[in-house]
């Protein structure tokens, strides 16, 4: 029963849906229905697509033991697709006219996602982590109360990924003080 709970919640809480959510809260609440719409889904036909297509191929292949990606090895290809995948997201922001804010908050990611990729060679940071404390704090700019829910849910968030063995401590708090750091300077920032 506690695997079931933590599985759920780590697919809830996952760095793909948690991105997308916060990509959603903040378009519509700063663009008209329109632009929110077609940014969205520029953003999600360039960078989010082909990351769940990568991810759910190579794992049914077997070169990945699941859409998580939870071998340490295996994570570089994924930070490499991540990595060219942000850069054609942010070269997207830039060229839509998106407010300064869009596109700071896109490069802030950008170093999320390179400083987990370098820490990955000594440790597998714990993404999850990393991305709720981004998008809690980010969320913080637009609405107080979403970034609220998901600070108190970040140790549920903590739990799953232990109880379902794809990270250790060390990688947990690694991974949060990642997102912790990068979620402060987007503040800073915008």
């Amino acid at each position: 029963m506690k695997n079931r709970i933590a599985l759920i919640i780590s697919r809830i809480a996952h760095p793909i849906s948690l991105i997308l959510t916060f990509m959603a809260y903040t378009f519509f609440s700063i663009h008209s229905l329109w632009k929110a719409s077609w940014t969205l889904a520029g953003i999600t036909a360039i960078g989010i697509i082909p990351l769940v297509i990568w991810n759910q191929s190579r794992t049914k292949k077997g070169i990945y033991t699941n859409f998580d990606v939870s071998v340490r090895k295996d994570r570089y290809s994924m930070f490499a697709l991540v990595t060219v995948l942000t850069l054609l997201v942010i070269l997207f922001i830039r060229t839509s006219n998106q407010p300064w804010q869009v596109f700071a908050g896109s490069l802030v990611l950008l170093l999320l996602v390179v400083t987990s990729f370098v820490l990955n060679f000594w440790l597998k940071v714990s993404l999850h982590m990393a991305v709720a404390f981004y998008v809690s704090l980010g969320l913080w700019q637009i609405h107080p109360l979403p970034a609220l829910l998901l600070l108190m849910a970040i140790p549920f968030i903590a739990w799953s990924r232990i109880q379902l063995d794809r990270h250790k401590t060390d990688e947990i708090l690694i991974g949060g003080m990642v997102g912790l750091l990068c979620g402060v300077l987007l503040l800073w920032v915008t």
